[in-house]
């Protein structure tokens, strides 16, 4: 049966193609949070333009500092952007890691799972079937993602690209009094590129194992001559085979951004993303009897079906203006457009027949939409009082999601549409699937936080931080038979101090709460509360003086309360009396002994359990968390024609243990501990030539790198991979 009888059939059937219809994202449902956002502004704008005005005429001498700047990402190199403070991070009541630019380039990965495994505390596996990263934190999955400071992961986006990503921040811990609604683990943020007044062209093409090829342009520039208008073009295209049987995958990035400089105090600035990616959705190996006996290259879906479709759209207008006294107003509108449709097969059963394994499998399709709109102004500066300095930040964003949901699975009972997993016999008939979620769901939030830091003397610095979010959800699942409507009020707090002794060693202590709201029912009809979180943190920050070595360290410790889980004997509701509690230490080392030599050492051990769960025993170990990982990357550069136009890099990752699932009769399942290296190289044969050359995983380590739910979704790691690169620039 082919996929045009298939969707017919099940349009006959079930009335998709009128479903969809109905489901469409009604963008005018989004609009009336715009409104109050404008007023917002505009009364944000008055009132500080007002208030700094009247301190100026009041005591126009009174001595203010004053380090903003037009462009915030200049002041402070070792400055972390999603702190929303200009400040050097040890300044700062907070454990965070911040990846350059060059350090992402030097590193060598082009995707994302590896480059943060390798250089960040965090760490990334693949889930949906292979279209989507999920993160995990300080042993919490689905740590968000921001770009620029505004929230990205909101629907689902397909796997970021590294193309146009300017650094990397890394915040761990809770940080719902900026942030809002959130995991606890901690916020990964992507500063992107910007365009450039200096015309500028790079192009590369790269060539690896698998069949594998990129080619990417970047182009910069002035749009028109002497009109203060910049253009830039980022533009990526991917595609591969796979050490997975029949897994291929081709994929597209563009990325068109413009900044108009109207005058030194205001800018503007627009950029869109595209990304499609098409892959076939593979779930992966199975385990069995809690052993993984099966190749990694195995294939246990169809490879006669067609390759899903992940699309996103996104585009972020923003403003920046410089105000009277140092103060700065940036004011920013988010919109996002995510949709994922395709087929798949996947195991739903494993079997012990006579003399054989059976693996019984599912005919699924899916048809997953997004759209997600997000209006954000903030006013910064600093202010005296007391004579104390005053860091402070207003902020004020509205947003809007609508999400859609179609997914039919067969069943297995009726067809068990069985394979042997040692020798699969792909092509039998395809069996008719069921509908198994009809879902529509819509959130508007609105939100209102400040922060202030208070240079309270040399040596002490007071962080506080409050956020307020009207939360209004409701949404209904066709299949379940199930509604939701929901309306709730939540508050973030966040308090941090910071010492100083000396220049060198920085200490800090911080305690901070987020709050996350729940879709879904309770068995008996009624809304489920949100999560709640809360973290404390201490820590030591040192850095030598007149040596380039630095320590970070700090310890912590988390717990998450209202966890939802399935309801026992009540398909699609659930039930709220989980726990999960995560302690421990993160450690940080930084050091260039020589001219020619930089290290990286980092150390995490995170205890994380399940507590109070309807299915899971107390004490288990979430899903994917390592409870060790070390990680260690060191860099040399060299000299052939020029002074070091050689860089040689090694990178060694190891992680532990991990759980691999939460199925009651699954809980004994362990993914093994692996330890991972690889090496890279770049050379700039001339101001124009580059070349890159990287093997990940030169000891071909063979590894699960995570489970996408249970025993029988387990993810392998990539084996041994050579990549090379042409770089040319112009």
């Amino acid at each position: 049966m082919n996929d045009t009888t298939l969707l017919r059939i099940l349009d006959d059937r079930y009335g998709l193609e009128t479903n969809k219809r109905a489901n469409q994202l009604d963008s005018v449902r989004l609009i009336p949070s715009i409104p109050v956002v404008a007023i917002g502004l505009i009364v944000g704008v008055v009132i500080v333009r007002s208030a700094t005005t009247s301190a100026a005429e009041i005591d126009d001498k009174r001595d203010v500092p004053n380090i903003l700047v037009t462009d915030r990402r200049a002041e402070h190199q070792d400055e972390v952007l999603s702190s929303k403070i200009n400040l050097p991070a040890n300044d700062l009541p907070l454990s965070a890691e911040r990846l350059g630019a060059d350090a992402i380039a030097r590193i060598g990965f082009t995707s994302l799972g590896p480059l943060l495994q390798a250089a960040t505390s965090a760490t990334a596996y693949r889930t949906s079937g292979g279209a989507f990263n999920e993160i995990l934190l300080r042993g919490f999955a689905d740590a968000p993602i921001y770009r620029n400071g505004i929230n990205d992961s909101k629907g689902q986006l397909p796997t970021r690209s590294l193309a146009n990503i300017e650094r990397i921040e890394v915040l761990k811990g809770p940080y719902g009094a900026l942030y809002g609604p959130g995991e606890p683990g901690g916020t990964i943020n992507f500063v992107t590129k910007r365009p450039k007044s200096e015309a500028a062209t790079d192009l590369a093409m790269g060539f690896g194992s698998f069949g594998e090829f990129t080619a990417q342009v970047d182009s910069t520039g002035p749009l028109v001559p002497n009109a203060r208008v910049d253009y830039r073009l980022i533009a990526r295209r991917e595609q591969s085979d796979s050490f997975r049987d029949f897994a291929k995958r081709d994929r597209l990035f563009m990325n068109p951004m413009l900044s108009w400089r109207v005058s030194p105090e205001l800018r503007f600035d627009a950029a869109f993303e595209y990304v499609h990616d098409e892959r076939l959705l593979d779930t992966g190996v199975t385990a069995i009897a809690n052993e993984l006996p099966i190749a990694q290259h195995r294939f246990l879906g169809e490879p006669s079906r067609r390759p899903a479709n992940a699309d996103g759209y996104t585009f972020q207008l923003s403003t920046q203006y410089q105000m009277a006294r140092g103060w700065e107003l940036d004011v920013s509108l988010n919109g996002q457009k995510t949709l994922l449709k395709g087929r798949a097969v996947e195991p739903n059963a494993l079997l012990f027949e006579t003399r054989q394994v059976v693996l019984n499998r599912s005919e699924t399709l899916r048809d997953e939409r997004s759209q997600v709109l997000i209006a954000q102004a903030e006013a910064s500066g600093i202010e005296t009082h007391w004579g104390i300095p005053h860091h402070l930040l207003f902020g004020f964003s509205a947003t809007g999601v609508n999400e859609n949901n179609i997914f039919l699975a067969s069943d297995p009972d009726v067809d068990p549409f069985s394979i042997n997993p040692f020798a699969p016999n792909y092509g039998r008939a395809t069996p008719i699937p069921n509908i198994e979620r009809d879902s529509r769901e819509q959130t508007r939030q609105l939100s209102v936080y400040a922060q202030d830091l208070l240079l309270l003397s040399e040596k002490w610095r007071l962080m506080l931080g409050l956020r307020f979010d009207h939360i209004d959800q409701s949404g209904s699942d066709g299949a379940a038979m199930s509604r939701f409507d929901r309306k709730s009020n939540e508050v973030s707090p966040r308090i941090g101090i910071v010492f100083k002794p000396t220049q060198q060693w920085s200490w800090f202590a911080s305690y901070s709460g987020s709050v996350d709201p729940n879709e879904g029912l309770r068995p008996d009809g009624s809304g489920l509360a949100p999560t709640t979180s809360e973290a404390v943190e201490a820590g030591v920050k040192w850095q030598a003086d007149n040596y380039p070595l630095s320590i970070d360290a700090s310890v912590f410790a988390i717990q998450q309360t209202n966890v939802t889980t399935d309801a026992p004997g009540n398909p699609g509701f659930e039930v709220q009396n989980g726990e999960q509690e995560s302690i421990g230490v993160d450690f940080e080392l930084r050091s260039e002994p020589a001219s020619w030599l930089s290290l990286i050492a980092r150390y995490t051990f995170v205890d994380a359990q399940i507590l109070n769960d309807a299915a899971v025993r107390n004490g288990t170990t979430p899903l994917n968390v390592a409870k060790h990982q070390a990680r260690a990357v060191s860099l040399v550069r060299g000299s052939i024609r020029k002074p070091n136009d050689v860089s040689i890099g090694l990178s060694m990752n190891y992680l532990s243990d991990r759980q691999g699932s939460l199925e009651p009769d699954e809980l004994s399942l362990k993914l093994p501990g692996y330890f991972r290296g690889d090496i890279f190289m770049m050379w700039r044969l001339s101001e124009r030539l580059g070349l890159e050359f990287g093997i990940e995983n030169f000891t071909n380590e063979q590894y699960i790198q995570g489970s996408q739910s249970d025993g029988l979704h387990l993810m392998p790691g990539m084996p041994l991979t050579v990549r090379g690169q042409i770089n040319f620039s112009f």
